[in-house]
């Protein structure tokens, strides 16, 4: 288990020579509304080590797997799909949450995009993505959020420029699910050259999975009312994983995380639609169906191995149809249990909102003797409307607001802290996002 306090993560910078920058105001212009970034800011970090710079300046094809020469952090679950007669090769990120981080000299950054309902090039609706350069922190405050337009399939983005040269860090994640689109990158480049990663540092951060349907990933949570459930409708727009309580949580404890994650998806039921079985592939398809998710990877269970594991599923069993209690009780224990064999060391949280499914669930896994080992808790967390600063506040179509989202969140810090996980940054503030909320 790594367990981060604040002098550690304080001699950890110290001890890598970081330099905070000035990023400028976060009045900046915002790229909402332009497929290319557009964001000026004149930060800059000088390096002290040059053993790892390389001449690459342009990565594409195959290199964007890494091969011998580590140049890319892929964020969350990922594939590589060769080229086609009618598509480039592209490394397929599909899950929400999932992107790159990268470290480069020079003064811009740009990376090539493919993104569609489907691989015949179907358009369908835009596709948001967070950035955060250097020393920032995502969900980030500054207005560097940019889409990748629906009128389009492919679209090269400068995701910054104007840096003063010199070394820089970016990481670019996405803010929708997998259902909203095929998304995947074709190519990075930079007018500098790019950094070999520090594997070793990577592999160190704390690790966090999220398994979960839409409460766990942000749907709706860019909206806010105080006067009904359903005053507005989810769209792409005003849904964002990077403001869910499971991403606040990595946030606090300056943690990676991966998702496993699709609005509607159970653990058992509805049967065309059951994370349980999809757990072990790379990624769930705009398909929105098990049998699109099984035509991805298998996904390779070491290259992200996590510390804590957050359950956040079961709410869309219990109103299917075909539900039967049995079969639910047996997938929860199943996922669990295997998921435990894959990880031994993980902590684990199965987190609801006293809902029937949530009982259900802790029911089981006591009944199963898996409670009594110590490696997985229950924590119930507020539901839609409810919490110490989100009482009487709703997202979008009967989910969560973005203070729910907080309160959330902290209940989680709060019983990780028996473990002994300590948060290295403080929880985001809500009215720093407020110009951000459709409201």
């Amino acid at each position: 288990m790594r367990k981060i306090s604040v002098l550690t993560l304080i001699s950890i910078l110290l001890s890598f020579g970081l330099v905070s920058c000035d990023v400028g105001s976060s009045e900046g212009s915002s790229n909402e509304e332009s497929s290319s970034s557009l964001i000026n800011t004149s930060s800059e970090i000088i390096s002290n080590k040059e053993d790892d710079k390389t001449n690459i300046k342009k990565i594409s094809d195959n290199q964007l797997t890494n091969g011998e020469l580590e140049i890319i952090k892929w964020e969350g679950r990922h594939e590589y799909k060769e080229k086609t007669s009618s598509l480039p090769g592209m490394m397929m990120v599909y899950h929400t949450a999932t992107g790159f981080t990268i470290d480069f000299y020079g003064s811009e950054l740009k990376a090539d995009f493919f993104h569609a309902k489907d691989f015949n090039g179907t358009l369908d609706d835009d596709i948001y993505y967070d950035v955060k350069i250097d020393d920032e922190v995502l969900p980030n405050t500054l207005k560097r959020r940019f889409k990748l337009p629906k009128n389009k399939t492919r679209s090269e983005i400068t995701i910054v420029n104007n840096l003063k040269k010199g070394r820089h860090t970016a990481t670019i994640l996405k803010m929708n699910e997998p259902r909203d689109g095929y998304t995947g990158i074709v190519s990075i480049s930079t007018d500098g050259y790019f950094f070999k990663r520090d594997k070793e540092k990577d592999d160190s951060r704390l690790k966090i999975m999220a398994v979960c349907a839409s409460g766990g990933s942000g749907y709706g949570s860019l909206s806010y009312n105080e006067k009904s459930e359903n005053y507005f409708s989810r769209t792409r727009v005003n849904s964002s994983s990077l403001h869910s309580f499971n991403y606040l949580t990595a946030r606090c404890f300056d943690a990676d995380i991966s998702f496993v994650a699709q609005a509607g998806w159970g653990v058992t039921f509805p049967s065309t639609k059951a994370i349980s079985k999809v757990i072990d592939k790379c990624g769930i398809t705009p398909t929105n169906s098990v049998q699109g998710a099984l035509t991805t990877g298998d996904w390779n269970y070491q290259n992200y191995i996590p510390d804590i594991i957050i359950f956040n599923i079961g709410g869309n069993d219990t109103p299917s149809s075909d539900f039967n209690l049995e079969t639910y009780e047996d997938g929860v224990v199943s996922m669990v249990s295997k998921l435990h064999t894959y990880y031994p060391e993980a902590k684990m949280l199965w987190t609801h909102t006293n809902s029937k499914a949530g009982n259900y669930a802790i029911n089981a896994l006591k009944a199963e003797g898996i409670i009594s080992q110590g490696y997985i808790k229950q924590c119930v967390i507020p539901g839609v409307g409810e919490g110490e600063t989100g009482s009487g506040s709703y997202g979008a179509s009967d989910h969560a607001s973005l203070k729910t989202h907080i309160d959330s969140s902290n209940k989680i810090i709060e019983t990780l802290s028996r473990w002994g996980y300590e948060p290295v940054r403080e929880q985001i503030n809500f009215e720093d996002f407020e110009y951000l909320l459709e409201k």
